[in-house]
């Protein structure tokens, strides 16, 4: 399936694409369909152009619909870009196990010097391990639905759990 063009292509006229659309040399020369100018690249290029960057001066000619519009855009972009880093991170936050060693420095790594060296059983181990994973899962869960936390705190949560715990 080829790829679908942006609309940001509809303020530039390409100069060196052939009938059938691909690129004459691996680039795309292109004409500004508002103030003439002519470059190479692509939608980036586009934008840098319409919107101003600091390696291109802004089209001084473009109607400022066009331009709100594009900068509109590029924030809906911006913005899901972050809600997605964010989302990852608290994938990352809630999937990995914490790790047994922190930076040299750090008042974690001072106050909890003398029970990291402390040897655990092989049952605490095991349960520690358990006990992670389902409040990852938990946690998880409350994060992923938009739950508020102080759900947690329903003597009818409590209960719900209890009686989940009471199945094992």
């Amino acid at each position: 399936m080829p790829k679908v063009k942006s609309d940001d292509w509809k303020h530039v006229i390409v100069l060196n694409e052939k009938e059938s659309g691909q690129k004459v040399d691996g680039t795309v020369r292109m004409q500004c369909a508002y103030c003439s100018k002519e470059y190479s690249g692509g939608v980036g290029r586009i934008r840098a152009h319409l919107l101003g960057s600091n390696s291109m001066k802004k089209c001084k000619d473009a109607p400022s619909d066009v331009i709100s519009s594009v900068t509109g855009e590029q924030k809906m972009k911006t913005e899901a870009k972050l809600l997605w880093k964010s989302k990852q991170s608290l994938d990352e936050a809630t999937t990995s196990t914490p790790s047994t060693s922190s930076g040299a420095g750090t008042p974690l790594a001072d106050s909890t010097v003398a029970e990291k060296l402390k040897q655990a059983s092989i049952p605490q181990v095991f349960h520690s391990t358990v006990t992670q994973a389902a409040d990852s899962a938990v946690a998880r869960f409350f994060y992923a639905c938009g739950i508020p936390f102080v759900v947690a705190e329903s003597r009818y949560f409590k209960d719900a759990m209890s009686s989940v715990i009471k199945c094992e």
